[in-house]
């Protein structure tokens, strides 16, 4: 087993290579122009929470755009601990990735929207335009004259930095293929509810599967015997989602010590059974929940929440986790 996974690491890490994450991952605005100039500009997002989903939105006169991402980011710390460890690193890979560029963007039908605002509230009609672009070249392209453009609000243009966060860590973690959940969890973290509203409405979200019967996802979890870490992949099939597993424990510190021959694996039905784990926390005594589409997923983010709220060794999070 040890032999064919090594074979597969390397077939895999020359496909990433060559194909890097798929091209075209950005936000979009909806954008009326007369003219040829900006006269209003909207990031789908927003403008999907409020109209679609109803959603009372937040207001700021701050006019520092990173300024309200990084409060963003607080907000996130405190009130939704069980994705801030996950978020933050991908909002400072990010936001290292980001070039401003003088061009036009390439449209990428990721989008799938089903709402566009009414050609009534703009004189020559509302035009679908890409703000963003992640490229092969790992790079986060951003058009530089709508990002500077003052008809569009420092809100909406934080709003776009978060899509990308979390766009990424969809399809990171979830193999998400196309934006729609990113915008639904963009426009929970950009709106006016509560913080319990949010947690539980993102916790919807994350339940609803992107997969179809005939595309099943599997989940792999693998322990590093050294560090007490467990690591998760996900793939279209079991195969899959046990080399990127394998990969991942391996690129990570004292990868030698990852128990291939131990590592788990259980397919996410079409229709996924929502299971809830408990783990205890041996130095602080504390119990941590989490929820999953099976088993292993649920006991996968309960021992990460236990590791990550607790900022704990993760031998304290090492026991037996009971699931129902």
């Amino acid at each position: 087993m040890s032999n064919v996974i090594s074979i597969l690491l390397l077939i895999l890490a020359t496909q990433n290579a060559m194909a890097g994450d798929k091209i075209g991952n950005g936000g979009g605005l909806w954008t009326c122009q007369s003219n040829q100039v900006l006269q209003r500009g909207m990031l789908v997002d927003l403008y999907e929470a409020e109209v679609e989903f109803g959603l009372p939105m937040l207001s700021t006169n701050q006019t520092d755009v990173m300024k309200i991402v990084d409060d963003r980011d607080l907000f996130i710390k405190v009130n939704l601990p069980q994705y801030y460890y996950n978020w933050n690193k991908f909002l400072t890979e990010s936001i290292q990735k980001i070039r401003y560029v003088n061009s036009e963007l390439t449209i990428v039908d990721d989008s799938l929207f089903r709402v566009k605002p009414l050609s009534s509230t703009c004189s020559t009609g509302w035009v679908y335009t890409q703000f963003a672009n992640f490229t092969n070249q790992d790079q986060i392209l951003i058009r530089a004259d709508m990002w500077n453009s003052p008809t569009i609000t420092p809100l909406h243009k934080a709003a776009l930095v978060w899509h990308e966060v979390i766009y990424a860590w969809l399809r990171n973690q979830y193999q998400d293929k196309d934006s729609i959940r990113a915008r639904q969890l963009v426009g929970l973290l950009f709106s006016a509810l509560s913080p319990q509203e949010i947690s539980s409405r993102i916790e919807k979200v994350l339940s609803d599967v992107p997969v179809t019967p005939n595309q099943p996802i599997w989940f792999c979890m693998i322990k590093n015997n050294n560090s007490f870490l467990r690591y998760g992949d996900y793939g279209l099939n079991q195969f899959e989602a046990t080399v990127k597993t394998t990969q991942k424990c391996q690129n990570a510190p004292f990868g030698f010590h990852c128990d291939e021959q131990g590592i788990i694996c259980e397919e996410i039905k079409s229709q996924p059974e929502i299971v809830t784990c408990q783990v205890k926390n041996n130095l602080n005594f504390k119990s941590y929940f989490e929820k999953g589409r099976n088993h292993l997923e649920a006991e996968f983010k309960t021992r990460e929440k236990c590791l990550n709220e607790a900022n704990t060794q993760p031998i304290f999070c090492d026991n037996e986790v009971v699931c129902q």
